[in-house]
């Protein structure tokens, strides 16, 4: 079985840049960076639209392996890489939830 530790730390296939967690993080810490530093309500409405398109992606990939999961063809890395998304949409959705566009 492959250990969260592995799994955080390999390196992410060809949809990486989408579904990687480090991405996701910095994508929101950007957003948030961006709102406090007083950036015009358009700039903000941008970003959050970003924020929602990863979010969007991030939950068509859970479907995926939720799917996998129900047919018995989900893999221990696909399972433990689904529980790493769901972290990033925790936050995600919480820090779209707190934004002051949203």
């Amino acid at each position: 079985m492959v250990s969260l530790r592995t799994a955080r730390e390999r390196p992410y296939g060809l949809y990486g840049m989408v579904f990687g967690t480090d991405f996701c993080q910095a994508i929101a810490r950007s957003t948030l960076l961006a709102a406090s530093e007083g950036e015009g309500v358009a700039m903000q409405s941008e970003r959050l639209d970003d924020l929602r398109s990863v979010l969007d992606l991030l939950l068509k990939k859970q479907a995926e392996v939720l799917e996998l999961r129900r047919l018995g063809a989900a893999t221990d890395t696909e399972l433990l890489e689904f529980e790493l998304r769901q972290e990033t949409i925790h936050e995600l959705c919480n820090q779209l939830a707190h934004s002051a566009v949203a």
